[in-house]
């Protein structure tokens, strides 16, 4: 009962003020029993936790939370992915440090504005990450402005096959050039390199 007598708290503020219900929350994903039903929250962070959690823990906890704009886990570790209907990919803003959280193939799935990700994948993910780039060029969504994928790619000749690049030009965008179309940012290690591309 006392973990859950700050939520209850809120919620008769709310209610007495008759004001804007928008939570912002920091805590454990363990915690999750202390929220309502369809409880709506404008950011959340996780604390860290390195107990290794089932994913369905994580999907019912993004279930139960409506967040509305923000979402971030550092190092809560999870035993698998989510899935690929999790809420999690409607969430506008993303930042999810852990690797356990998302495999490079579910990339298509975010549907939101923002997002860091590291990924699961043991392997080169470079394929992947080519298929999200073909599938974000060929589809209508235009809520994303960064996506910021963290992972090993060896190989920067399968990351672009088939999609049209071209050579950064320092006499057409110079240095100071301010992008104002929506970026992807690939950072792939083994050769670490840094792929930015932009439409």
């Amino acid at each position: 009962m006392m973990k859950k007598w700050p939520m209850e708290l809120h919620k008769y503020c709310v209610d007495l003020f008759r004001t804007t219900p928008d939570l912002e929350m920091i805590m454990h994903l363990s915690d999750s029993s202390d929220l309502h039903e369809s409880q709506t929250i404008k950011n959340l962070y996780l604390h860290s936790s390195y107990e290794y959690r089932d994913a369905r823990i994580a999907e019912e906890f993004l279930e139960k939370a409506n967040i509305q704009n923000s979402f971030s886990a550092i190092s809560q570790y999870l035993e698998e992915p989510v899935s690929d209907d999790s809420k999690l990919w409607n969430i506008p803003n993303l930042c999810i440090y852990d690797y356990n959280w998302v495999f490079a193939r579910q990339l298509t799935r975010f549907t939101g504005k923002n997002a860091y990700l590291v990924t699961r994948d043991r392997n080169d993910i470079a394929q992947h990450l080519n298929a999200f780039l073909k599938h974000w060029l060929n589809s209508d969504n235009t809520n994303l402005d960064t996506m910021i994928v963290i992972k090993y790619c060896s190989s920067t000749e399968t990351l672009f096959d088939g999609i049209q690049t071209s050579r950064w030009d320092p006499e057409r965008r110079q240095a100071r050039y301010v992008p104002n179309a929506p970026s992807v940012i690939f950072v792939c290690f083994a050769k670490f390199n840094l792929f930015w591309f932009q439409i």
